[in-house]
């Protein structure tokens, strides 16, 4: 999710992602669906009106809608249930303090 993350600082918007529709199979755990992300794993941002057709050309391949964008400053974050939120300044402060050429920005 840390891609989604960084996506939302760009745009200054919050988003609230569904870790449970993240395409990895009923086996994976929440750490893998949290960062799943390599070089086979795409995340997209669409315009809601596209959405269907994106998904149409999407179809012969393992994908699945994890969010949305929200007009909230905050990531959410669900799973099983569960729900965690943290304002997006917060994480972004957070995310900096882990990468040293941000941090001194």
């Amino acid at each position: 999710m840390v891609a989604a993350a960084e996506m939302a600082f760009a745009g200054g918007l919050g988003l609230e992602l569904d870790l449970d529709a993240v395409p990895l199979g009923s086996e994976a755990d929440l750490v893998a669906r949290s960062f799943a992300e390599h070089p086979s794993r795409y995340l997209l941002e669409v315009a809601p009106a596209d959405l269907d057709s994106v998904r149409a050309r999407l179809e012969p391949i393992a994908h699945g809608v994890i969010g949305g964008v929200v007009a909230d400053p905050s990531v959410t974050i669900r799973s099983a249930g569960d729900s965690a939120s943290m304002p997006l300044d917060e994480l972004r402060r957070a995310w900096a303090a882990g990468s040293p050429e941000e941090a001194d920005a």
